[in-house]
């Protein structure tokens, strides 16, 4: 389950919620959602989806891209739910890369942008 349990935390972390504003929109309790990410206590299926679904778009989309795909998503989704700034920090990457057929040493230009 903490492959779920990072996916959740993750989602939550990049749309700025704080985890008292998430479980009230999920109508659950603050306390449960406090357990379950911490490890502490595990969450039903159901519930956890509740919880999800609360999440706006597009935390939640990504977040159920990468419970689909094992936590990998493609470069499509990626770049419809990015930042202009990020966008141009791939695009960046992508350009280095065709121009010289090597992908760049510090791939963490796109994180960092």
């Amino acid at each position: 389950m903490n492959f779920h349990r990072e996916i959740l935390r993750d989602a939550i972390t990049a749309s700025g919620m704080s985890h008292r504003e998430l479980a009230g929109k999920a109508g659950i309790n603050n306390s449960a959602l406090s357990k379950f990410l911490n490890g502490k206590q595990d969450m039903v299926c159901t519930t956890y989806f509740t919880v999800l679904e609360a999440l706006p778009e597009p935390h939640q989309s990504v977040a159920r891209q990468k419970l689909a795909a094992g936590n990998q998503i493609n470069l499509e989704t990626l770049l419809i739910n990015a930042s202009e700034k990020e966008r141009a920090a791939a695009m960046r990457i992508i350009a280095d890369y065709w121009f010289s057929n090597e992908i760049p040493k510090n791939s963490g230009k796109l994180a960092a942008a």
